[in-house]
């Protein structure tokens, strides 16, 4: 499966350093309450492999916060704060890959026009690559993957369940062919 990883860095702010919120904020970036006296705020979308926290990628989450909460500064008034780095699993069109995995010789879904043609892997099942929209996607994701296991009607409508089948991009490699 072609997935790449994506450096991501999140910011953890000490409590009192903030207003005060009260529920999760998100829109181009996030900031949550302050839990166990921290905020989390973040979070960068880079190609780098280094998992070392970078200042700049902290100022980068302060102008996230700014367009979440008015009237902050434009330079960062947090102080030291503390920082974490983490890597998503991101596919191509940023699309999550749930579903029955194909097999990956092309040989063994030769001529396969369609997902439902695909060689698969009976019992060997995906939920991964939700990149940065995992809590987003994972219930409904569930819901799909376990419906498809149960052979139960599916959550989904039929263009969404192809858009997220594992199997996807073998399928356009096989007709590129």
């Amino acid at each position: 499966m072609p997935l790449q990883a994506i450096r991501g860095q999140v910011t953890l702010v000490p409590q009192g350093r903030l207003p005060d919120v009260r529920t999760a904020l998100c829109r181009e970036g996030y900031l949550t309450p302050a839990v166990q006296g921290w905020h989390c705020a973040g979070a960068t979308y880079d190609h780098g492999t280094d998992p070392t926290p970078e200042p700049a990628r902290n100022e980068e989450n302060w102008t996230r916060v700014r367009r979440l909460l008015d009237g902050l500064p434009e330079a960062a008034t947090w102080g030291d704060v503390a920082a974490r780095v983490g890597f998503r699993a991101v596919a191509p069109d940023r699309l999550p890959l749930v579903g029955t995995l194909a097999q990956a010789d092309p040989a063994a879904s030769r001529g396969a026009t369609q997902l439902a043609h695909l060689a698969r892997h009976a019992g060997l099942h995906s939920a991964l690559g939700y990149a940065s929209r995992g809590l987003v996607w994972s219930a409904l994701m569930a819901e799909h993957l376990a419906s498809l296991m149960e052979g139960d009607p599916l959550p989904l409508e039929s263009d969404l369940a192809a858009a997220v089948d594992p199997g996807r991009f073998l399928l356009k490699q096989l007709k590129r062919q």
